[in-house]
């Protein structure tokens, strides 16, 4: 090693001007800023149509009923067998098409399907 080469080495570190390195910062800052914040709203915008044409609301729905008799006193068979014709026809009311237009109608929608899951029917 040449005695020049061994003196820049071993040369004090050069110091960093703040100053100039935040200038040169805020100068690519701008350079780059309004092609960034217009990618930003072309794709924001992109996002937003694509929801807005693409998006289907789920609805859910749950119900349940209980049906029985009252076996206190005016207990009778007739009662019971009301009770069992009842639980019968519930389940049909339900899944029914008339029950599915109102549905319907009520949600503005043309039509609603109806998805069987473990725990009941759900409309969607």
């Amino acid at each position: 090693m040449s005695r020049e080469t061994y003196e820049t080495y071993s040369a004090e570190p050069e110091k960093i001007d703040l100053i100039a390195f935040l200038a040169e910062y805020f100068q690519a800052f701008r350079k780059f800023f309004l092609g960034v914040l217009i990618l930003v709203i072309l794709m924001g915008g992109g996002s937003f149509l694509t929801a807005k044409l693409r998006y289907q609301p789920m609805y859910e729905a749950y119900t349940s009923f209980v049906v029985g008799s009252n076996r206190a006193v005016g207990y009778s068979y007739y009662d019971n067998v009301t009770a069992q014709q009842l639980g019968k026809t519930f389940p049909y009311i339900v899944t029914s098409g008339v029950l599915k237009d109102v549905v319907a109608r009520d949600l503005q929608v043309g039509a609603v399907t109806l998805v069987r899951k473990k725990h009941g029917w759900n409309k969607c």
